[in-house]
């Protein structure tokens, strides 16, 4: 049916319909882009939410890292404090047992020290050498090495420079005694020489 062909009110009929149609679509529109306006905000508003819960569980796994390492640090000075305090103790226990350890060697040098008996010691000391270098086979040496112990103990107590010589005439006899089957006298010259030389 061509426009000129209806009639007037046909015609306004069909314009009203056509202007229903324009208006519904424009609605249509405006109602999908406020649809579209709300999803975009509700997925910004998940996404900000999403972000800012992200964001606490860094700063709160930074807090706790950051706090393990305080404690462990803390924990790394303590230890390293008892330690230090620990060493302190055993050094000051050291020097007081080694200061006990000298009083006791001066008390027992004091009281086994007896001036007669250097005195003599020192006027048989070079026969006694004597006879180290005279004497001509094991049993022989053995004694007069033993001997020359004897007169050498007085004076270490007396004069330490000879404690050198008593030494090595202990390490001799170890060697002797040993050669003779003398085992037990062998061990106690070697128990000597070494208490000396500690």
């Amino acid at each position: 049916l061509a426009p000129g062909d209806a009639s007037p009110e046909t015609w306004a009929r069909w314009q009203q319909a056509e202007l229903a149609a324009v208006f519904a679509g424009a609605a249509a529109r405006a109602e999908a882009e406020r649809d579209e306006e709300i999803l975009r905000t509700r997925a910004e508003a998940a996404a900000a939410e999403r972000a800012a819960a992200q964001a606490e569980a860094e700063r709160r796994a930074a807090e706790e890292t950051a706090a393990a390492l305080a404690e462990r640090d803390a924990a790394e000075q303590r230890d390293s404090e008892l330690a230090a305090e620990r060493a302190q103790r055993e050094e000051e226990a050291a020097r007081a047992a080694a200061e006990e350890r000298r009083r006791e060697l001066a008390e027992a040098h004091r009281r086994s020290f007896d001036p007669e008996a250097a005195r003599q010691a020192a006027a048989m000391l070079e026969r006694a050498r004597v006879a180290v270098r005279a004497a001509d086979d094991p049993a022989g040496s053995v004694t007069a090495h033993a001997h020359l112990a004897e007169v050498l103990r007085p004076l270490v107590l007396a004069d330490p420079s000879h404690t050198a010589e008593l030494i090595a005439t202990l390490d001799a006899l170890v060697g002797l005694r040993w050669r003779l089957g003398d085992a037990e006298g062998s061990r106690a010259a070697a128990r000597e020489a070494k208490s000396l030389g500690s």
